[in-house]
């Protein structure tokens, strides 16, 4: 295996595990976990309830777009230098090939985002209004 190989595949291993970590705290913090940090000792505050699950909701798509960088970047290193990829005329140029994945990637997570966050969002707050209304 050449040396350069060697490099990139402990980089893209070590980079999927800090993935993994770095998406555990917050990205399958419950919601319960999250009403229990929105909420003071007298009532809870719809605001930093928000920011919680907003918060949340940024690391689970950082991460999901973290791993899947990583495994490009193991596909990259996996594949025979050689190796051609036939891709239309139009984006043969480096600058129309990034804009053509990063403006969809941006997209397809914003809208991941705001799913998550709209989901986890009427959980918590709803979690919340139940205790609030226990007391």
């Amino acid at each position: 295996m050449a040396e350069s190989l060697t490099y990139t595949l402990a980089a893209a291993a070590v980079g999927t595990v800090a993935a993994f970590w770095f998406c555990v705290g917050s990205a399958f913090m419950s919601v319960t976990t999250m009403a229990e940090l929105a909420t003071s000792y007298w009532d809870y505050h719809k605001a930093r309830a928000d920011a919680v699950v907003s918060q949340s909701a940024q690391y689970a798509v950082g991460a999901l777009l973290l791993v899947a960088a990583f495994v490009l970047q193991v596909a990259a290193a996996l594949v025979p230098p050689a190796s051609q990829l036939a891709l239309p005329q139009l984006l043969l140029s480096p600058y129309v090939f990034l804009a053509s994945v990063l403006l969809p990637a941006w997209a397809l997570s914003f809208a991941i985002y705001k799913v998550l966050q709209h989901i986890n969002g009427r959980r918590v707050h709803s979690l919340l209004k139940e205790r609030t209304a226990e007391k």
